[in-house]
């Protein structure tokens, strides 16, 4: 019987926390996506600017966009400029360059990358308790230097969907 209650009083502790909650939190990963080899010597990668809208709370999570049907919010406690720079740390390093990160990149730059990540969404749909469907989304513009000098600019946008 004290098995049962402990059990009872257990279910309630977690579905009323589970309740209270009024984030529906993602965390922020990479995976190795490309496989070229051949860079050699230093290329210097700036932080990314973040300019996508997604706002910064005093909790400390970033709110990327409300849950349809529900009142809870999707968001991340995750720096979602620092989570690019590790992913194109990973990329590059992997493709055999010398990997310095910079705030900015120097004026004289050799070689180097600045981004800014102008769209960052990830949307659920739910229905009942269930999450239906998943979309995530991120956007950038990314400019290449060599030599001191802007030599390349280009946007792209990749979406994910799953159900």
């Amino acid at each position: 019987m004290k098995k049962i209650l402990l059990l009872g009083a257990l279910f309630c502790v977690v579905f009323s926390a589970g309740c209270a909650s009024k984030y529906r939190e993602v965390s922020l990963s990479y995976d190795k996506a490309v496989n070229v080899k051949g860079g050699a010597g230093e290329l210097f990668i700036a932080q990314p600017l973040e300019v996508h809208g997604a706002s910064r709370l005093p909790d400390g999570y970033i709110v990327i966009r409300p849950v349809k049907g529900t009142d809870l919010q999707v968001a991340t406690k995750d720096n979602i400029s620092d989570w690019m720079m590790l992913a194109l740390m990973h990329e590059f390093y992997s493709a055999g360059y010398n990997v310095k990160t910079v705030k900015e990149l120097p004026s004289e730059v050799s070689r180097g990358i600045k981004i800014s990540i102008t769209k960052f969404s990830a949307e659920q749909t739910t229905g009942e308790e269930l999450v239906v469907k998943d979309e995530a989304a991120i956007g950038a513009t990314v400019e290449i230097w060599k030599n001191g000098k802007q030599i390349k600019s280009f946007s792209f946008e990749n979406k994910n969907e799953g159900k």
